[in-house]
């Protein structure tokens, strides 16, 4: 550690106006000299002294208010500086008002106002859902991400952290907007409804068009548009009425002309999120594999166009999906939750769950068409062990593996132990509405 970067510390400190900024610039400190941080952690020693200076800074961070006075400031510069090891007491320091400012740090007002401040990087405050008010008394969840062994990750805590994954192929967006209308909408939750549902329309293979251009895929669609309109629309409004909160469709299961209906319908009878599948397009010079996204009651929606193609082998042939691929995954960012809507072959690229496993999002949404979905399955089950995530997958056409697959951090219902995924499948050759209760079971409406 040198000198400068205690001195870069303390300066900033001292401008810092709120919990948060201060707890940015400790988190600065510590990234200045994570090498010689981390190595000093292996040490138990070491780890008794931050963990003696977290308890005795309790009381101190419990009562500081959300503008941060000179004199308190000056507090933490004089601890930083009287130290034998400053960047321990900076760890320690950014612990306890991670333990005890959790909520100040998540406050909308100190984000907002904060945000001038903190250009230089993106600053996260990950939101920290109300897991336990999606279910019912005497559950238990799998250990939770902030719970989990200690890393060598010390320049973030369970709440904070400075910047996105980068060098990931695709960009990071951290869309704040999106995030309250997500908070609104889980609001509206309670476990006397369902938190997800999936549509699952009744084609078959062979009803869709499976175009082969030049090295691949493009153009794959339902044969009817208007009969795949009308079954959608009409699973939306079933989804509805089961009081359904997120819901979605396969992948390449509608039309633009989809989204255009889903729009006109009262947001009274839908679900308050809507993932409604996706669709090959042409965008400018561009083939897109693009998925929308709706929250029908601000008529606000988004599109993802796929980070990652699907490839298949044709005998010694490999065929690759014909499109341009997306550089960007949106998370909607919320004080309380956050989602991300992804497209089938996203899902299984390792790169995009390294940014899923970095960012944590309570909603992991997505539309599928693959013929194999034992690979889904296993990736929900790690997500929402390691992170906490609820994640739904819905697969189709029908006949392609399982039609649904959701993935959820419960261990056990009581005393009873559950498993943390579930698949079904649809009998049948009708199309139904996927409904998934608080037991984590599938309940078909038809």
């Amino acid at each position: 550690m040198t000198s400068a970067f205690l001195d870069e510390a303390c300066g900033a400190l001292g401008e810092s106006e709120t919990v948060l900024e201060v707890a940015v610039c400790l988190l600065r400190f510590c990234r200045s000299n994570k090498v010689a941080l981390a190595q000093m952690l292996r040490h138990s020693e070491n780890r008794e002294i931050v963990n003696a200076w977290v308890v005795a800074a309790e009381d101190r961070i419990k009562s500081l208010p959300p503008f941060v006075p000179v004199n308190v400031r000056q507090g933490f510069i004089d601890d930083l500086r009287e130290a034998d090891d400053p960047v321990l007491v900076a760890r320690a320091l950014v612990v306890a008002i991670d333990e005890y400012a959790s909520d100040m740090l998540r406050s909308d007002d100190l984000i907002e106002s904060s945000h001038g401040a903190l250009d230089r990087e993106e600053i996260l405050v990950y939101p920290r859902g109300p897991i336990k008010k999606l279910y019912p008394p005497g559950v238990k969840f799998t250990t939770s991400y902030a719970n989990r062994p200690n890393s060598y990750e010390v320049d973030r805590t369970p709440s904070l952290t400075i910047g996105v994954p980068s060098s990931l192929g695709f960009e990071i967006e951290i869309d704040r907007v999106s995030g309250q209308y997500l908070d609104a909408a889980m609001r509206k939750f309670d476990t006397s409804t369902s938190l997800f549902g999936a549509l699952v329309p009744s084609q078959t293979e062979c009803e869709f068009d499976f175009p082969r251009l030049g090295d691949g895929y493009f153009g794959v669609r339902p044969k009817n548009e208007n009969l795949q309109n009308e079954i959608l629309i009409q699973l939306l409004r079933l989804a509805g009425s089961r009081r359904v909160t997120i819901c979605a469709a396969p992948e390449l299961s509608c039309f633009d002309s989809t989204l255009d209906k889903v729009l006109e319908i009262d947001s009274g009878e839908l679900p308050n999120i809507v993932y409604v599948g996706s669709v090959h397009k042409h965008c400018a010079s561009k083939k897109v594999n693009r998925a929308y996204l709706v929250y029908p009651e601000y008529r606000h929606y988004l599109h993802h166009d796929k980070v990652s193609f699907f490839t298949e082998r044709d005998g010694h042939e490999r065929i690759q999906e014909a499109i341009d691929l997306g550089g960007t995954i949106r998370f909607h960012w919320g004080r309380d939750w956050s989602m991300v809507a992804l497209t089938c072959a996203d899902f299984l690229d390792p790169t995009v769950r390294k940014a899923l496993a970095e960012l944590r999002p309570s909603f992991i949404v997505v539309g599928a068409m693959s013929k194999k979905t034992d690979s889904f399955e296993a990736h929900a089950r790690e997500l929402a062990s390691a992170v906490q995530s609820h994640v739904l997958i819905v697969n189709g056409p029908r006949g392609w593996g399982d039609d649904v697959i959701s993935g959820r951090p419960v261990v056990a219902m009581g005393a009873a132990p559950t498993n943390p995924v579930v698949t079904g499948r649809c009998a049948g050759d009708q199309h139904a509405v996927a409904v998934l209760d608080d037991l984590n079971e599938v309940i078909w409406a038809v």
